[in-house]
């Protein structure tokens, strides 16, 4: 059976205000697919570059990044 810890990840909290992570921002992401071609420190440089275009008034950077890091990553099954 596996078990899960907590993440040491904390998200900042927006508390009451909404803000929404638009497509266009995440159709710009770079897409990671653990494949052997690619390099994997291009792709972290170039993330964090797009990520840097995208501002959200009350969230500091990493946050952004954050909430942006699942749309990035399409990792494929490798059975």
């Amino acid at each position: 059976m596996r078990t899960s810890l907590p993440s040491c990840i904390q998200v900042q909290s927006v508390g009451e205000r909404n803000f929404e992570l638009r497509s266009k921002f995440i159709n710009t992401l770079p897409k990671f697919h653990d494949l052997e071609s690619e390099d994997t420190y291009f792709f972290i440089r170039e993330f964090y570059e797009v990520c840097l275009m995208m501002k959200i008034s009350y969230l500091v950077d990493d946050a952004i990044r954050l909430r942006f890091v699942p749309f990035a990553f399409k990792l494929l099954d490798k059975k």
